[in-house]
């Protein structure tokens, strides 16, 4: 078996001002420095996956 790797947290960067934030346990989602900036995009995976095709 594989060793169970480290679950990161996912990181959303802000489209305004490009800070970093993550998603609260309540489940609402904006940038951590302006409430009201609520465009955010997913920050990319320094680790690709690549999937086998059978």
């Amino acid at each position: 078996m594989e060793p169970v790797s480290e679950i990161q947290p996912v990181v959303y960067i802000c489209a305004t001002c490009g800070c970093e934030t993550n998603p609260r346990m309540d489940g609402t989602m904006y940038c951590s420095t302006n409430p009201n900036h609520k465009v955010l995009y997913k920050k990319r995976m320094s680790r690709p996956l690549v999937y086998k095709a059978i």
